[in-house]
């Protein structure tokens, strides 16, 4: 059976409700993307204020050169 993106049968019409649900939650999926983007460049932000101070990142259990790696990520990179 093949479908579509939007997972109707290929030549059956979606009843509007559904597609308006399924807009709902791509926009809700971008949404929560974009939100957690916000949060990791803040965390990779306030990383950066670490680097010099090495006994808060002996507190946590990090190193230096793991703090600049991961400080100076992109906010879309894992």
């Amino acid at each position: 059976m093949n479908t579509s993106k939007f997972g109707a049968t290929i030549g059956q019409k979606k009843r509007p409700y559904q597609v308006l649900l399924n807009l709902k939650q791509s926009v809700s999926n971008a949404f929560d993307t974009l939100q957690y983007w916000q949060e990791r460049a803040e965390q990779r932000h306030e990383l950066k204020g670490l680097i010099e101070d090495a006994d808060r990142l002996k507190d946590i259990g990090l190193s230096k050169n793991d703090v600049i790696i991961e400080a100076n990520k992109k906010f879309w990179q894992k």
